[in-house]
């Protein structure tokens, strides 16, 4: 990727992995990228490392310095164009992972297949958040973005006429999240203490 700065304005754009949000060892509440979960992330490899990078242009502009009690503030927004890149996590078929899609591995009377997401601009995924630090401790953020789901959800297809086996599609529709994060240094614990929630809005489950 490229990086572009001029005075609170700073621009990012070619291939990139954006993290707003907290990950264990899968990116439960960070979604923004793709994840490599055939290789189970934060424990075979490094959480950073398995997310997948898209090709994306990131905008931040730097609001203020300092507001009454904030400082910092921040405005950071993305796109990532939908006839340019609408990767998606690889579909993981061993069914003694946690992270395999629904249904597990098919049988001798199943057949499964993953349906990409077309290359359109009603595929884009994007994002805005906004940042700041409140009373010099509490470094605060709330965002909104649309992205495809880690685990796709399956279609039942019915069976098939030429083979007569079941056929499952496996797909990733665009999905709404909508979180808001704070972190701050805590004397009584003398650590950090990180808090966030977020709401994942149409994701979909099984569906027949």
């Amino acid at each position: 990727y490229i990086n572009i700065s001029k005075g609170p304005v700073f621009l990012r754009i070619g291939r990139q992995a954006i993290s707003w949000g907290e990950a264990g060892t899968i990116g439960l509440l960070d979604a923004n990228n793709p994840f490599d979960t055939t290789i189970v992330p934060g424990v075979f490899i490094d959480l950073d490392e398995a997310r997948i990078p898209l090709w994306t242009v990131r905008g931040t502009y730097e609001l203020f310095s300092d507001l009454g009690p904030f400082s910092s503030g921040l405005l950071d927004t993305y796109i990532v164009p939908g006839q340019v890149d609408t990767t998606i996590s690889p579909l993981q078929m061993q069914s003694a992972s946690p992270y395999s899609a629904p249904p597990p591995a098919p049988g001798t009377g199943v057949e499964v297949f993953q349906r990409r997401p077309g290359m359109r601009f009603g595929n884009s995924r994007w994002g805005a958040r906004l940042q700041s630090v409140i009373a010099r401790d509490y470094t605060t953020s709330v965002w909104f973005y649309k992205t495809f789901p880690t685990e796709p959800v399956a279609i039942n297809l019915g069976v098939s006429q030429d083979t007569g086996r079941l056929v499952t599609s496996v797909e990733s529709p665009l999905i709404n999240v909508a979180g808001a994060a704070t972190s701050f240094y805590s004397d009584l614990l003398n650590s950090i203490v990180r808090a966030e929630v977020e709401v994942f809005n149409n994701a979909p489950g099984f569906r027949v």
